[in-house]
């Protein structure tokens, strides 16, 4: 429980009280109790009082506002606020338990409240509780989280620039691919191609790159040079002409390559894709167009980016996803499983071969600085929060953990399918979607103003599991905990199918 700081500043090197200049008998802000404050007879035990909570909704309807929230839905309904975490499981303000399967954000990774990732930021916090990353200026966990990340991606990928967010580190991304083709005499050389119902983040370069219309809206007009194409989604293939399933959603490589000559091949810079499609529900591609793309890049002097921010450190059930589909991209980014929900981490990883095109243009041009500086970039406390999260991530054996228990969800999924309404169930590791649908046998969706998705969302709350639903069609994402074990996997499962089955007979029978 958080204790509020005492008002009173005592110095021992003076015998006489400090007094400011304000006077005595009007006390600074600051020495004001706020009117919500926590305090120890608000609580019951670990429960806030219903004074408490109510409280707490109050303020949060005054003063905040709320990201990716229907504003008038929220005005009506008012917060779910959560108050306590500890492994799998959240309690909210009303004493309510839930299991999280999404692992907040798909951040969460090791679960709430693990107590070795807390003591490693309490003892960075003693030791050194922040340093620069910038002007040249290091520190021991920032170096070593570096070293251990190029030390887990294939030896190509040896350079390593630490942010705290995922869209951090896709900026970052944007901004070295730009970069190093302006140094080399190719300004026009700038645009960033993305996939349709991907997402890389919510900076503007991040949301211009993200292929989700709807995520647009909010500050446009968006910066330029950002396009996209139709990505490898078998189960809503727009190129589907009868061929093999798998075979036709190769064609998406061919139209990328129509889009890079009809741009002209010497303005783009580089392809983003998510090794799985997280923003399309867990959309994962057909095992050949990795591979295709690899070779559409190197043949077009374009760099390829893979987007591991929620895939990267065992999501998927393996370390890294690009580990299915045997390529290698020029840059990788990733950060939600970085240091687990503990700490805002992220990095950005590239190829020794394109840190050495910088050096060689350092070397006849005096000064060359690349500028994408945040304050808590590299500090001390995240960079050891990320190695302890690493540690345990390898010496708890999680990432064959999630393959096993990745088949048993997956596997749990496929039987909601006697819902009536679950069309598509796709994924990798402890990365599922449940694609929603009107007509199973034709694929149909429901209507988008009907909401199918978030009620089962708000159904299954009700019932005590927390899932996400999709921002702009009819797909449920999971993502649990990795340390999630097999009872519980199977408790996600049956919950959601008593939300399926009830949002199904309210909303499709009736």
């Amino acid at each position: 429980m958080a204790v509020r700081p005492s008002s009173v500043c005592t110095r021992a090197s003076s015998t006489e009280p400090h007094r400011s200049s304000r006077s005595l008998r009007q006390p600074a802000p600051w020495d004001r109790p706020a009117r919500n404050a926590w305090r120890t007879d608000d609580m019951d035990g670990d429960q806030p009082t219903t004074a408490l909570a109510a409280a707490w909704r109050e303020a949060d309807l005054r003063h905040v506002l709320h990201n990716g929230t229907n504003l008038l839905d929220h005005q009506i309904r008012g917060p779910q606020v959560f108050v306590r975490g500890e492994g799998v499981l959240l309690w909210d303000a009303d004493g309510r338990e839930y299991l999280d399967a999404s692992s907040g954000l798909a951040n969460c990774n090791l679960g709430y409240g693990e107590p070795e990732l807390i003591q490693a930021a309490t003892d960075q916090l003693a030791q050194l509780s922040f340093a620069p990353s910038t002007g040249g200026m290091a520190n021991p966990p920032y170096v070593t989280l570096a070293e251990r990340l190029a030390g887990l991606l294939p030896e190509e990928l040896s350079r390593v620039f630490i942010t705290t967010t995922g869209s951090d580190a896709n900026e970052a991304a944007f901004k070295l691919a730009r970069w190093v083709n302006r140094l080399e005499g190719r300004p026009e050389k700038h645009k960033i191609i993305g996939l349709l119902r991907s997402f890389h983040g919510n900076t503007l370069a991040t949301t211009a790159a993200t292929g989700m219309s709807a995520l647009w809206e909010v500050g446009a007009p968006l910066p330029p040079g950002f396009l996209h194409v139709e990505p490898p989604f078998c189960y809503r293939c727009p190129w589907n002409n009868g061929l093999q399933e798998g075979r036709c959603c190769l064609l998406g490589v061919e139209a990328l390559e129509q889009l890079i000559e009809n741009e002209g091949p010497d303005t783009v810079a580089a392809i983003i894709a998510e090794p799985v499609i997280t923003g399309a529900g867990a959309v994962v591609p057909p095992p050949g167009y990795f591979p295709a793309l690899r070779r559409l890049c190197d043949r077009y002097d374009i760099l390829l980016i893979f987007d591991e921010i929620v895939t990267g450190l065992g999501r998927t059930g393996k370390l890294f996803a690009l580990e299915h589909f045997g390529v290698v991209p020029d840059i990788l980014t990733t950060a939600k499983g970085l240091a687990a929900g503990h700490y805002p981490v992220g990095a950005m990883a590239f190829r020794e071969s394109l840190y050495g095109r910088l050096l060689a243009v350092a070397e006849e041009r005096e000064g060359l600085v690349f500028y994408h500086t945040h304050t808590f970039f590299g500090t001390p406390v995240g960079s050891a929060v990320g190695l302890k999260a690493i540690e345990l991530l390898e010496k708890r054996g999680l990432v064959a953990h999630v393959a096993a228990m990745g088949h048993r969800l997956l596997a749990g999924l496929e039987a909601l399918r006697d819902t009536g309404i679950v069309g598509d169930v796709r994924g990798l590791g402890l990365l599922a979607g449940v694609e929603l649908v009107q007509d199973q046998a034709s694929g149909s969706p429901f209507a988008p103003d009907m909401g199918v998705a978030r009620r089962v969302a708000r159904e299954a709350a009700d019932r005590g599991l927390l899932v996400r639903s999709g921002v702009s069609s009819d797909v449920l994402t999971l993502t649990p905990p990795l340390i999630m074990e097999a009872a519980d996997i199977d408790r996600v499962v049956s919950i959601l199918g008593d939300a399926l089955s009830a949002v199904r007979e309210r909303v499709v029978v009736s």
